[in-house]
């Protein structure tokens, strides 16, 4: 009966391991059929990423929002000088021009006159936009910055985890593993042994897959956060973070 259990949980095992290696070929973009062995799998590693520095520095760069809010800023200030240049107004006099007979000005002169007005009501407009639109950029930068050291940070922890994980658990329970297939060899223990350690070795293995499930999550997080694909952010560290 024990065996029979314990045979069952194996297959549990093997059926929930095979979903999580479905669910993490979904997200790293591969076919739902494939075989893809632990052996296989990349491990990402933390040296390999910018700096947070330099990941802050890529997404003010690179970020479509803060990009366009940059704009909106160059374009509200553009208006504002527009504005200002309208406060002088020139005039063109034509031939001649008296005023009660006590001056005049020959042919072709051109004056620069102030309005009356000085146009403040729009310099005021314009300038409140300016610092409307900069508020907007400083809040997005805030947040990309917020967004930036939280991805990193979560990918460090991922990272951390799976190498303990890959180092400690799911190598001893391989070792269990195999010391149970050679006692069962030799006769010193039934076959009840070496099911347990495979059931064991499964459930490891399938939490192993979760947590490069994670870790890839965490990659495309720190994507996000900087709008730039992980090929150029790899890219970037190996070349000492400098400019493509």
């Amino acid at each position: 009966l024990e065996m029979s259990a314990t045979a069952v949980a194996l297959r549990d095992a093997e059926l929930a391991s095979g979903e999580a290696a479905r669910r993490l070929n979904a997200l790293l973009g591969l076919p739902a059929g494939l075989d893809l062995r632990l052996g296989q799998l990349p491990e990402p590693s933390s040296r390999a990423l910018p700096s947070v520095e330099e990941l802050e520095r890529i997404a003010v760069e690179r970020r479509l929002d803060l990009r366009s809010a940059n704009a909106a800023v160059a374009r509200a200030e553009a208006e504002l000088e527009r504005q200002r240049s309208l406060v002088w107004q020139k005039v063109d006099v034509g031939l001649g021009a008296e005023k009660d007979g006590d001056w005049s000005l020959g042919p072709g002169v051109r004056l620069e006159l102030p309005l009356f007005d000085q146009n403040q009501a729009q310099i005021a407009k314009a300038s409140e936009e300016v610092r409307r639109r900069t508020k907007i950029r400083t809040a997005l930068a805030i947040e990309a910055t917020r967004e930036v050291r939280s991805a990193e940070a979560r990918m460090h922890a991922a990272l951390d985890a799976l190498a303990l994980y890959r180092d400690e658990v799911l190598a001893r329970a391989e070792e269990t593993l195999e010391q149970a297939r050679e006692s069962y060899q030799v006769g010193k223990t039934t076959i009840l042994p070496v099911i347990e350690a495979q059931r064991q070795m499964l459930g490891a293995r399938q939490n192993y897959v979760r947590r490069l499930e994670q870790t890839a999550a965490a990659l495309s997080d720190v994507e996000r956060a900087t709008g730039t694909p992980r090929e150029t952010l790899f890219g970037r560290a190996a070349e000492g973070g400098q400019q493509p």
